[in-house]
């Protein structure tokens, strides 16, 4: 019902995109998604939680879109480190190599995700 009256809630749409992805609802989620990066895009949860649900699609490429997207509005550096980590392992999954290792090199290499990349990368190889 919030949606209905305010399509522009972005922490509505992000619990209901939640919820839909945790019941296994995930064409859902990346619909409802896409509407609210339609209309609230700016929003680095709401693109991080698309990017997510992409994965789960295996829809890597618009998952690395979307991440790059909640990369670009983040401002926490946690967030930037966790997002850049999500996006590696999005091109690893797809086996884009190139992009992984460019991704691996933004890291900060202080971060806990960096080795966590960093060896599942080495196990893919």
């Amino acid at each position: 019902k919030t949606l209905l009256s305010a399509p522009d809630d972005a922490e509505a749409t992000l619990h209901l995109a939640s919820i839909y992805r945790k019941i296994g609802k995930l064409a859902e989620a990346r619909d409802l998604l896409l509407k609210g990066t339609a209309i609230i895009t700016d929003n680095p949860d709401l693109w991080y939680e698309l990017g997510v649900v992409h994965s789960d699609l295996a829809n890597y490429q618009p998952a690395v879109d979307a991440f790059s997207r909640a990369l670009k509005f983040t401002r926490s550096a946690e967030q930037k480190q966790q997002t850049l980590y999500y996006i590696g392992i999005a091109h690893l999954t797809a086996r884009n190599f190139a992009s992984f290792k460019t991704t691996l090199e933004q890291l900060d290499q202080h971060s806990d995700y960096y080795p966590a990349l960093k060896n599942l990368g080495e196990l893919g190889n």
